[in-house]
């Protein structure tokens, strides 16, 4: 998908709602069935997923802006960073590259989603405040950067790890209040996540919503 590629508020649930449906129904268990209420920045649930989608993001649409996409590969589906370096090599051969500005951006499991230890894939929406525009090849990129207009987005994007990656380890006590583990993925006195965020995650397919 493009990574610039808009759609209306009920498209964009649509979109997410089946990139939901394709992955479970490929045999790869969905992210989240387990989730009980929202998953944001402010939920201990989602913490340590959350700090790590947000690095994803920022990676990915850092090496986008600076035109250099073997700098996160392995953060990429291979079908999404033949489609980017197509959309790269285009605007290129015009003389401009598209790029992005991020000072702010959140993200949480789409409807509430959060992944257990065993599950493969993940749908993050992103709240995002920043700029977006064309660059002149050739021109200072900061000072480019820094005259975009601000302006809020939100952006769905699927994240996926590969289906022989082993299981997220869990923790033995919760970092939060102390509690053993227990095998558990979340704490059952305070509700804290017990997963290690993985970093086999590879964002597969992106829409925004302008």
């Amino acid at each position: 998908m493009s990574l610039f590629r808009g759609r209306g508020n009920d498209a964009l649930t649509a979109f997410a709602n089946e990139q939901i449906k394709a992955v479970a129904s490929s045999g790869v268990r969905p992210a989240g069935s387990a989730a009980a209420g929202p998953s944001g920045p402010d939920d201990p649930t989602w913490a340590p997923l959350g700090a790590m989608a947000v690095g994803v993001f920022t990676a990915v649409r850092a090496a986008c802006t600076h035109g250099d996409l073997s700098t996160v590969s392995n953060q990429i589906g291979p079908d999404l960073l033949k489609s980017l370096i197509r959309q790269q090599d285009t605007m290129a051969a015009g003389g401009k590259r598209r790029v992005t500005r991020i000072d702010q951006v959140t993200a949480e499991g789409f409807n509430g989603n959060v992944p257990g230890p065993d599950d493969r894939m993940m749908v993050v929406k992103y709240r995002v405040s920043g700029g977006i525009g064309e660059l002149r090849l050739g021109d200072d990129l900061d000072a480019q950067l820094a005259v975009l207009p601000t302006q809020a987005w939100v952006e769905i994007w699927r994240l996926a790890r590969p289906e022989d990656a082993p299981a997220v380890a869990l923790a033995a006590t919760c970092p939060n209040c102390g509690a053993p583990g227990n095998g558990l993925a979340t704490c059952r006195y305070c509700g804290t996540n017990l997963t290690a965020a993985a970093t086999d995650w590879a964002v597969q397919t992106i829409e925004w919503l302008a």
